[in-house]
């Protein structure tokens, strides 16, 4: 089975704490960023490099990362395409619209 650790896959395993904190911030940014293959993949690369940088430089964790879900949703974003959760969010309001329409349409409201 191939390693879900993108540093591994490139030049092995990361030293703790930097391995299992990099795996965190690759779940959330993978779960919530680039719905592109091609930018979620570069994304993965570049956070891969970004914490074998900071376990070579023994940068600790709390610097490095800050609070984690901002550094992981900046990080992501410097990525600039549409995020899954933005997809998905647009995905449900279109539903949403079109069922409040056709429920309209049936009992003859007028839209609005």
């Amino acid at each position: 089975m191939p390693s879900t650790n993108p540093h591994a896959a490139k030049h092995g395993r990361l030293p703790e704490p930097y391995d299992t904190t990099m795996r965190a911030v690759l779940r959330y940014v993978t779960k919530t960023g680039p719905s592109d293959d091609a930018r979620r993949l570069r994304m993965v690369d570049d956070l891969a490099d970004l914490f074998a940088q900071a376990a070579a430089d023994r940068t600790p964790i709390h610097r490095l990362l800050g609070d984690p879900v901002e550094f992981a949703d900046d990080f992501k974003a410097n990525y600039g395409a549409e995020s899954r959760i933005v997809r998905e969010q647009r995905r449900l309001v279109s539903a949403v619209a079109a069922v409040a329409s056709e429920e309209r349409e049936a009992a003859g409201t007028p839209p609005g």
